[in-house]
């Protein structure tokens, strides 16, 4: 199993953009990858634009797929 722990600052005037793209790649990672065994939105408690993605892939593999898939690209962009 592979663990990845990433910190990701937004821009306050693009939240909702981002809680829109994120919703769509989180459960499309979990629902639509086999490979996917986590992934993981939280939201820092003292700092509202700052947010901390935990994600569980298979393998490296699994990791390329995500990258690959349709839902990562809306992200993406």
């Amino acid at each position: 199993m592979l663990a990845k722990w990433i910190k990701v600052r937004i821009k306050p005037e693009l939240r909702q953009e981002f809680l829109d793209a994120i919703e769509v790649d989180a459960l499309g990672s979990e629902q639509d990858e086999p490979g996917c065994a986590r992934f993981n939105v939280l939201q820092d408690m003292e700092d509202e634009n700052l947010y901390y993605f935990y994600e569980v892939y298979r393998d490296d593999d699994a990791v390329a797929a995500h990258r690959a898939a349709p839902h990562y690209a809306i992200w993406k962009a």
